[in-house]
Order: structure tokens, then sequence, then C-alpha cells
């Protein structure tokens, strides 16, 4: 029993851990949205601004990009036997992609089978910067 306690308190910490990782993320000049996605691609935690977290279309887009580079990571990993998706040289793993739009930029980042994904005006954040 003291083992299942222990997994649970763990899970627990790392849960919180997560939310407050996700808070701080959500705090900076900018960033629109927060999502963190499970291993099958749905949403387990977001965070944002309600302009983005209210409008399906946009979280739907935001899941299509993120749903296809997971799984363009995961195919490349299978292929080359590895966890983590390889470049062309096959030397440096993949463990960021940046897309840019018009107004905004997707940030995608997976970590341990999970997809961190951020949404930001890169306007806004340049601007804090200065």
């Amino acid at each position: 029993q003291t083992m299942a306690t222990a997994t649970t308190v763990n899970k627990a910490i790392a849960l919180q851990e997560v939310q407050e990782t996700v808070s701080r993320l959500t705090s900076h000049q900018g960033v629109r949205a927060v999502l963190i996605l499970n291993p099958e691609g749905d949403i387990i935690t977001q965070s944002g601004k309600q302009d983005v977290i209210g409008n399906t279309r946009l979280l739907k887009q935001m899941l299509d990009i993120a749903g296809r580079y997971s799984a363009s990571v995961a195919a490349t990993a299978s292929q080359d036997g590895g966890d983590a998706a390889s470049t062309m040289d096959g030397h440096d793993d993949i463990s960021f992609i940046s897309v840019r739009f018009r107004q905004d930029e997707l940030l995608i980042a997976p970590k341990n089978g999970f997809v961190l994904v951020v949404l930001q005006d890169p306007a806004a954040a340049a601007s804090q910067m200065d």
C-alpha cells in the first residue's frame, strides 16, 4: 500500500510541476495559449487567452499541426530504432520546432511521449525583449 501511495504522491507532484510550468509559460507576454498533449494527441492540460481556448477551430488547427509533427517524429524514431527523431545527419535529435504564420507562431516540443504546444504572437514576444 505504501508503494501505491508513493506512486500517487509522485504523480501529484509531477502534475503540479506541469501546471506550474504551464502557468509560467502562459504569463509570458505574447503567449496566447499553452497545450500539453498526451501520446494519443488528446489535450491533457490547456491554459491561455479565452479567444484561443474558446475557439474550437483554432484549437483544431493547432492540434492538427502538432499531431502531424508528432507523427513524423514517431515515424522517424521508429525507422531509426531510437526514442527521438534524428536530423538528416543522424547525430542530433529534434527537440523543438517552430511554425510561423502570418500573425502567430506555433512552438512544438515533444518530451517523454508528451507534446508541449505554445501559440504566441511573435510581435508581442519581441516587444517584451526590447
